[in-house]
């Protein structure tokens, strides 16, 4: 039976092609966390049940511990207790059925979920993150691209992410990502992402594979218009799914970075003083070409480009210039380096890569220079994605578009299972602790009927919300809300804020946890 293609819905062809079992099942992922590298101590404090990985240790939740060293041994202070740990330690979660478990970086709201392993290293305590990738992914995604963008850009955002750290996997080290733009930055889980959370679990287990391998998917922020090379900026890296390929939809989006300056033709009168007129000059002189001490700049008579292999990326600049050169005029070629002195005099760097895209427009009495490209340029555009989404594509166009001839396959699900602590460890003879008092709410003065008020909801009862001084996730918490607060609402926002006042302090908070009272009674 010969079947048509054509007639079958797109999305249909997907799902059977996402069915394919991708044969690797490394899901756990080892995240060298760079950022709390120190000389001196780590303090944490439990969100779940942790063991030792030698279950000779058992750390109840809500436990505060303090890691510290001499440059030579690792040691652990909880209460009153010390221990010596060696030079390697690690600690695992035991958590039964909590979501989120894991740590706090103490004074910090990032939760950071999985194993931690703890190592002397040239006398510092050096922290490496064990977690499940699925979970790396939250504290990835909403760093990398964010809730500002549309659901299809963070999907493909997510299966991206995903494919590094599967072909990040077993690269030696003892780690197999770090925490930074030297791969991908991972903050831990701050607060609830929806959007961001959401485009990770609709796509759990998809990954990019070319040769039923996962490809290297790198991504960019903004790629100028034109997608690069990864062997432009690493040399030695070349792989079959980049190629130079035409973006529209980076060029679209009108959040793409674009630096631009305009340079007259006509140099004369401009003074010797002129830095452009001086840099060129100076240029000139570092030739061959013999020219009096006085020779002055006249006209820029043409501005062409040298690029790299893959045609866009600029490399110098060709100058065709006429020179004063003892009142006899001179027309002179020469060339200079782009990046450096002339990129800096014109104000046209964006990034720290040296690898802009540069136009040159002629447009009769001037050249204009734009700039374009933000980041390395390889691979997904974020800016790129973000617009393909807008325009009604979805996650797999999008993929597609990137990584050409590649495949998405699923992987095959093998959840690492928990060490379970020793139980002798688990108990202690001790009587349990009396339960914090419930922090009293604050007064709110309602002043009239057309008041809006709302109280606290959606929250546990030993939990809390943040207030924050501006509506933003980044905001300074000013106090924390609990369950039940009555507030005055101010006014509410598209993005999701709420801002909201007691008698003693004023902010904004997620509109998610605030349900208005209709009926208050005074």
């Amino acid at each position: 039976m010969v079947i048509c293609m054509r007639k079958i819905p797109l999305i249909l062809l997907f799902l059977i092609l996402l069915f394919v079992p991708y044969a690797r099942a490394e899901q756990e992922i080892r995240v060298r966390l760079t950022n709390r590298t120190t000389e001196y101590a780590l303090h944490i404090s439990l969100k779940g049940d942790y063991t030792s990985e030698d279950r000779r240790m058992f750390f109840q939740k809500g436990s505060d511990l303090t890691f510290s060293t001499d440059g030579k041994v690792l040691y652990l202070h909880t209460g009153k207790l010390a221990m010596d740990l060696g030079t390697d330690w690690k600690m695992c979660t035991c958590s039964e059925k909590e979501d989120p478990s894991g740590f706090y970086f103490t004074g910090e709201k990032n939760l950071f979920e999985g194993d931690l392993r703890l190592h002397i290293e040239n006398g510092t305590i050096v922290s490496t993150l064990y977690l499940d990738i699925e979970t790396y992914l939250l504290g990835v995604v909403p760093y990398e691209m964010g809730e500002s963008f549309p659901l299809e850009a963070l999907k493909a955002q997510s299966v991206a992410a995903r494919t590094y750290a599967l072909a990040s996997v077993n690269k030696g080290n003892g780690y197999d990502v770090v925490d930074s733009t030297n791969d991908q930055v991972y903050r831990g889980r701050l607060e609830r992402n929806v959007l961001s959370e959401q485009a990770v679990n609709n796509t759990k287990g998809i990954v990019v594979t070319y040769n039923h391998e996962p490809a290297v998917c790198y991504y960019t922020a903004s790629n100028g218009g034109y997608t690069e090379l990864p062997e432009i900026i690493w040399p030695g890296k070349a792989y079959d799914y980049f190629k130079v390929t035409e973006d529209p939809y980076d060029l679209q989006n009108g959040k793409s970075v674009i630096k631009r300056a305009s340079i007259k033709k006509e140099r004369k009168g401009r003074g010797v003083n002129d830095p452009l007129n001086v840099f060129l000059m100076d240029a000139i002189h570092t030739t061959n070409i013999n020219l009096g001490s006085d020779a002055k700049l006249e006209r820029i008579e043409g501005i062409d480009a040298d690029y790299e292999k893959d045609g866009h990326t600029v490399r110098s600049l060709l100058f065709t210039v006429v020179i004063d050169n003892a009142g006899e005029s001179k027309t002179i070629d020469f060339s200079v380096p782009f990046y450096g002195k002339l990129e800096q005099l014109l104000e046209l760097s964006i990034n720290q890569y040296s690898n802009e895209v540069l136009q040159i427009i002629n447009i009769g009495d001037a050249f204009n220079l734009e700039t374009r490209r933000f980041g390395h340029g390889v691979g997904l555009s974020q800016r790129g994605a973000e617009q393909m989404a807008l325009n009604g594509l979805y996650y797999y166009d999008i993929l597609s578009f990137y990584y050409p001839g590649t495949t998405l396959m699923g992987i095959v699900d093998s959840e690492k299972e928990k060490p379970a602590p020793n139980q002798h460890l688990r108990f202690t003879p001790e009587p349990s602790p009396s339960p914090t008092p419930r922090p009293t709410l604050m007064p709110v003065t309602i002043p009239d009927d057309q008041t809006i008020v709302g109280q606290i909801v959606n929250i546990q009862e030993d939990s809390s919300v943040n207030l924050r001084e501006y509506p933003a996730f980044s905001g300074t918490i000013i106090r924390r809300l609990y369950l039940g607060q009555k507030m005055i609402v101010e006014s509410t926002q598209d993005d999701g804020w709420v801002k909201v006042r007691t008698d003693s302090v004023e902010g904004y908070v997620r509109g998610e946890y605030v349900e208005v009272i209709q009926n208050v009674a005074h």
